[in-house]
């Protein structure tokens, strides 16, 4: 907490003493502009994001491989067999890729959620990862 505040006010005083000296530097060439903390902060959720999504439809995808022929007990994904099968997965990768879709969408014009889309999609990439695994210790 301490540090945290202690690097906020140089950051302040930073910036500060760029706002400052700005049009003196500019004048001799030698301004340097530095990316303020909330907007690393931001490139940083970015980057987060796009790995969560990777995690996600990889989770997906390993979920698909995992359920391909057996008994679907998701009534939306059932085919007419009562087993998951090609149309199953198809519908499964279209939710995946819309919800991303979206999310993309949403941070691209509002960087600051990225940490909520980060964080949710780390957790229904464990969570569907978790039932690939289940899946794949049942026998067949």
């Amino acid at each position: 907490m301490k540090n945290s505040m202690i690097c906020r006010n140089l950051a302040c005083a930073a910036m500060l003493s760029l706002v400052l000296s700005g049009p003196a530097a500019a004048a001799n060439g030698a301004m340097v502009v530095e990316r303020p903390a909330a907007t690393q902060r931001q490139t940083k959720w970015k980057k987060a994001w796009a790995w969560s999504a990777a995690a996600l439809m990889a989770s997906v995808a390993a979920d698909t491989a995992s359920s391909m022929g057996r008994t679907e007990m998701n009534p939306l994904l059932r085919g007419s067999a009562g087993q998951f099968n090609a149309r199953s997965a198809a519908l499964k990768f279209s939710i995946a890729g819309a919800l991303l879709g979206s999310q993309y969408l949403l941070v691209k014009k509002h960087p600051e959620q990225a940490a909520w889309a980060a964080t949710g999609n780390f957790a229904a990439a464990g969570l569907t990862s978790g039932i690939a695994v289940r899946n794949f210790r049942l026998p067949k």
